[in-house]
């Protein structure tokens, strides 16, 4: 049964979900998901903040969540809170170069 459920949802949480999610996106909401998908993928970085990170992003990718992403302006809004509230919580493992390499 878990399998199944895994399978369902699999599409949606994958990096080429995540990729194909940020070029629809810009801004703000780019540049803090590039900071956390980097932080990720930092072999340094903590299972504990690896999780709060999956979770995020993976809100931010689900095609489904509290505002739809459709709607303009504000379809973002509650994936850009989601992602300050975990960015404030791993402050301390991202580099200026990690901050760097999301803004380019």
């Amino acid at each position: 049964m878990i399998h199944d459920n895994y399978s369902k949802f699999r599409q949606h949480f994958s990096e080429s979900a995540f990729k194909s999610k940020l070029s629809r996106i810009s801004g703000e909401v780019r540049e803090k998901a590039m900071v956390l998908y980097l932080v990720f993928q930092d072999p340094s970085t903590p299972a504990w903040v690896k999780i709060l990170i999956v979770s995020v992003l993976g809100y931010l990718i689900w095609p489904l969540d509290a505002i739809p992403d459709a709607l303009p302006i504000i379809g973002f809004l509650d994936d850009l809170a989601a992602m300050a509230a975990v960015l404030v919580s791993i402050e301390i493992y991202i580099t200026p170069e990690i901050r760097l390499k999301a803004r380019q």
